[in-house]
């Protein structure tokens, strides 16, 4: 068997809506927007560049069931590109684009391969001579709503070749994603598989090796629950079917968490100064991408009080987002970036441990919230017990569908660090309240 190379790609999304931008500025919107369709772009000429020999989609190609035109056409020119080039595609549907969704009778290119719902089925991948390399086995999602272990029907028939599965699926049940196809690490080794090229879970992973079981995570970040560096993989087979995998950023606009420490800041002009630096030195380090930042404000501060009222951060942070409005226009979109909001878990100038030793109300409270930390099932019990009287208010009820503009919501966190989060949020919220920056 001859070396070869292909790409390894997952959950496109493409023309994802984005939701919650409609008070962002248009010109800044506009590149958020568009890009997952410019990650295409990317993921598009990275193949060519990479002299890949095709290029496998684990699902979820598009956003919706009902495809967007716009997506549409943008996927078969990509498609058409590749196809020039020689490179073939192999597609999985997933949950977001099953194949019983609405889309237009488009005539895609010779080489485009998607895989049919209810059976899995083969492809004969050979090189230029038409020797065989590879065959790619795959199943696409015939409705949104696949709970069958799709895994289970995938069988290798040729061992002499290099053999990739192709599946939109949650391995292991994980929690943060729906529970579609589920299968388990376990059955996808016992199944002969060379590679199994996943889609479904965002995150990237690789969750064994010989054989290597693989999520790229998505093409694109679309919230903050998906920050860092996204794209897909370049995978190298040679003679021996020995894999090597080297990741490549593909995504258009990075979303990102920066935590700035304003321990012992003095003033509001260092404050200022600090978030300012931290936001210069993180554009040096997007590769000329624009960005989209939550700021975190950490450390100890005697300004406590006043960054927890937020009029001063708000006004901060609403001039910065004016120049990179301006930016932005002015420089067609490159390498803005904008500050998305800002979480605020400074503390004041409070001497825990002289607390935590007191008999005292405000001891019996850090306790508490300590053993509530360390205690993930008696956390979500107290939270849920809490969420149970608020919501019987009108006012709590509205704060449950709604949110809160400054996040940390726990009337709707679902996840533990989010519930920790908001438990520290609202300690030292009661501590500034109770103390009112009392040292001890």
């Amino acid at each position: 068997m001859r070396r070869f190379r292909f790409l390894h790609a997952a959950d496109l999304h493409l023309d994802s809506p984005f939701r919650g931008l409609s008070e962002v500025p248009r010109p800044i919107r506009e590149v958020i927007r568009g890009s997952t369709l410019s990650a295409l772009d990317r993921l598009t000429e990275l193949a060519i560049r990479e002299g890949v020999s095709f290029v496998v989609i684990a699902g979820d190609v598009y956003d919706l069931e009902d495809r967007s035109v716009r997506a549409q056409l943008r996927f078969q020119r990509a498609a058409e590109r590749l196809a020039e080039a020689g490179i073939g595609v192999y597609i999985a549907h997933g949950n977001h684009d099953p194949l019983d969704g609405k889309q237009l009778p488009w005539e895609m290119p010779a080489g485009v391969k998607v895989f049919p719902a209810g059976e899995v089925e083969t492809a004969v991948v050979r090189d230029p001579s038409g020797r065989e390399i590879a065959h790619v086995h795959g199943i696409s999602y015939g409705a949104a709503q696949v709970t069958e272990n799709l895994a289970e029907r995938f069988r290798v028939h040729d061992r002499s070749v290099f053999n990739i599965g192709v599946l939109h699926t949650n391995v292991d049940g994980a929690r943060d994603h729906a529970n579609y196809a589920p299968s388990s690490r376990a059955a996808l080794i016992g199944k002969g598989m060379d590679y199994w090229a996943l889609g479904h879970i965002h995150a990237r992973s690789v969750l064994h090796e010989a054989p290597y079981i693989v999520y790229p995570g998505n093409l694109q970040s679309r919230s903050m629950k998906e920050t860092g560096p996204k794209g897909c993989y370049i995978v190298d087979v040679d003679e021996d079917h020995a894999v090597q995998l080297r990741f490549h950023a593909a995504d258009s606009v990075r979303w990102l968490k920066l935590t700035v420490n304003l321990k012992e800041a003095a003033d509001e002009q260092q404050v200022k100064e600090r978030i300012e630096e931290q936001l210069a030195l993180l554009r040096e380090q997007t590769d000329g991408r624009p960005a989209v930042v939550r700021l975190i404000l950490t450390g100890r501060t005697e300004l406590h009080s006043v960054l927890m009222q937020t009029a001063f951060l708000d006004d901060v942070i609403a001039d910065w987002n004016e120049r990179e409005v301006q930016l932005c226009e002015q420089q067609a979109g490159s390498c803005f970036v904008w500050i998305e909001g800002c979480r605020v878990r400074t503390s004041g100038l409070i001497e825990r441990d002289y607390w935590l030793e007191q008999e005292h109300f405000v001891g019996d409270l850090l306790r508490t919230a300590a053993e509530l930390r360390q205690d993930e099932t008696a956390l979500r019990q107290y939270a849920e017990e809490l969420l149970a009287d608020l919501l019987r208010s009108k006012a709590g009820r509205y704060l449950h569908d709604h949110g809160t503009r400054s996040g940390g919501n726990f009337l709707t966190a679902q996840e533990p660090d989010e519930l920790v989060e908001c438990l520290e949020q609202a300690e030292e919220w009661l501590l500034d309240k109770l103390l009112g920056g009392e040292a001890g």
